[in-house]
């Protein structure tokens, strides 16, 4: 497996067999899913994320941002207690 980064995108493209693996650090520390498919050997944005007034979505920033929202970002490990309220990708539920 080859495992490419690039900094100035933040993002990691993953490469193994025949396909390629793309994801993208935003805002902080998300980490988003870009592309799964078949190997690339450059990723180009095509399918860029797209950041749009959100309105009444739920958002970890002041209200001046209303651009991002974690409830409709493509998150590779969502979590509990976020402003997201899918379902997330681990739940522990203590013995008390």
């Amino acid at each position: 497996m080859t495992i490419y980064y690039h900094d100035s995108q933040k993002t990691f493209h993953l490469q193994a067999g025949d396909s390629s693996y793309v994801m993208q650090v935003v805002n902080k520390g998300f980490l988003t899913h870009l592309y799964w498919r078949k190997k690339i050997k450059e990723y180009r944005f095509a399918n860029r994320l797209q950041f749009t007034d959100r309105a009444f979505s739920g958002n970890p920033h002041p209200p001046e941002n209303r651009t991002f929202s974690l409830d409709t970002l493509p998150q590779e490990f969502p979590v509990y207690g976020t402003t997201d309220y899918r379902a997330p990708i681990v739940q522990v539920q203590l013995e008390n």
